[in-house]
This record gives C-alpha cells, sequence and structure tokens, in this order.
C-alpha cells in the first residue's frame, strides 16, 4: 500500500494497522490456499482488499469538527432561562398553527395515540399523521428562529406547512 493513500494528518500508523490486519487474515486463511504456488499473488489480493477495506470503513466514519463560535452562541436548553424563552417561544409558534393543527399537536403532547386523535378530531389517522409530520419541522424551525437555538442551514430549515398561517 502506498503510504500516501494511508498516512495523513489525522493518523501516522495507518499503513501498520492494515498490514497487521493483513497478517492476521493470512494466517488466519493460510489453511484455504489450495496451491502453494500461488501464494504471491493470493497474498497480494489479499493485501490489496484488506487494504481498500479499510480505506472505506475510515471514509464511512464521521470525522471531528471543531467548535467554532456559532456552536458556543447556542443557548443552552438545560439552563432554566432557556427553557423559559423556549416554551415561550413555542407558545407563539403554537398561536400561528391552524385551530385543527393546534389542537392535534395539544392532543399530541398530552399523551393521545394517533388513533384516540383520529378518533376525537373526525380526521383519518393517515391524515392526523401527516399533519403531525408537517407541523412538527415548522415548531422546530419557528423555535429555533426565535430563540436562536438552531444554526442556519440545519436540517430542518423549512417554509410553514399547508394550514398554518404565516
Amino acid at each position: 500500500m502506498p503510504k500516501a493513500d494511508l498516512c495523513g494528518p489525522a493518523g501516522r500508523f495507518m499503513d501498520e494497522d492494515v498490514t497487521q490486519l493483513v497478517f492476521i487474515k493470512m494466517f488466519r486463511r493460510l489453511s484455504r490456499l489450495r496451491d502453494p504456488a500461488v501464494f504471491e499473488s493470493w497474498l497480494f489480493t489479499l493485501a490489496r482488499n484488506t487494504g481498500l477495506d479499510f480505506l472505506r470503513r475510515r471514509s464511512c466514519r464521521p470525522s471531528t469538527v471543531a467548535m467554532d463560535d456559532g456552536v458556543q452562541e447556542i443557548a443552552d436548553p438545560r439552563n432554566d432561562g432557556a427553557s423559559a424563552e423556549i416554551l415561550a417561544a413555542l407558545e407563539i409558534a403554537l398561536t400561528r398553527l391552524s385551530p385543527l393543527d393546534r389542537q392535534l399537536v395539544s392532543r399530541f403532547v398530552a399523551g393521545d395515540s394517533y388513533g384516540e386523535i383520529a378518533q376525537e378530531s373526525g380526521l383519518s389517522l393517515a391524515s392526523v399523521k401527516v399533519r403531525l409530520h408537517r407541523v412538527r419541522p415548522f415548531l422546530r424551525d419557528s423555535v429555533g428562529q426565535m430563540t436562536a437555538t438552531r444554526l442556519p442551514g440545519m436540517r430542518g430549515w423549512r417554509s410553514a406547512p399547508v394550514g398554518i398561517a404565516a
């Protein structure tokens, strides 16, 4: 394996890790080698596949991201003052919902099942699920914008769903 592919600032000894994996696999699979004359090509194939697997696994792992100033400015929801601010923002966001959606959300928060909500509101089960699914990102984004607990560009920034007054 070329060192340029495995060594970098993130890890200096990755080539040694791959070499160790190759030797472990070689000793475990040596009994399966039928023709000793092809040992060299068999070992090369084993080493190539092990190196490619290592690179593939490494690229799938999440990378560590440095903390920046924007993250430090996000309010801590464990803080009592922040909780009050979040609840106030939630009340404001709920007033922007249609009366039916507000009723669905309040029943869901109270612990009613989707089936109970559908039965009591006269809507189908699918309709209740869809309406609540569309309301969640709106509430998350509205509260996030009002409390500055969401950074721009985070997943879930959507416009208001149908039935929500702007």
